[in-house]
């Protein structure tokens, strides 16, 4: 690995980058400067640590339940929240309240249909 040091002008550097950073990636150092006068060194970027890591190192040591992806909340739950930051978002308390209830309707609907319980989602 070379370690011969060279000035390159700022404008001579724009042109040539390229060859610039082959000379840099050999190990070479390559200083741009402007009016004879260094400004930057032209280094390669060190190669990132865990780069040249192998996938599947988790492998076998997890495991989901059928239902890891199925949704939190149900339907409508979902639409009755949706319903309520509409209308805390349009500054209404009338809808926000009556969006609320709903809501606290749904979630009831929703722990009855699990049995008063909400089911486990990864198991």
């Amino acid at each position: 690995m070379s370690r011969e040091s060279t000035l390159h002008n700022l404008h001579a550097a724009k042109t040539h980058l390229s060859r610039l950073v082959a000379q840099a990636l050999r190990g070479e150092t390559v200083i741009i400067g402007k009016a004879g006068t260094p400004l930057v060194r032209l280094v390669p970027v060190a190669h990132a640590e865990g780069a040249d890591r192998e996938p599947g190192g988790w492998e076998g040591l997890i495991t989901l339940g059928p239902h890891w992806d199925a949704p939190a909340l149900s339907t409508d739950e979902l639409e009755a929240l949706d319903a309520r930051s509409t209308a805390q978002l349009a500054g209404d308390p009338a809808a926000e309240a009556r969006a609320t209830r709903r809501l606290a309707a749904a979630a009831k609907r929703a722990d009855r249909t699990a049995g008063g319980r909400r089911k486990a989602r990864n198991g």
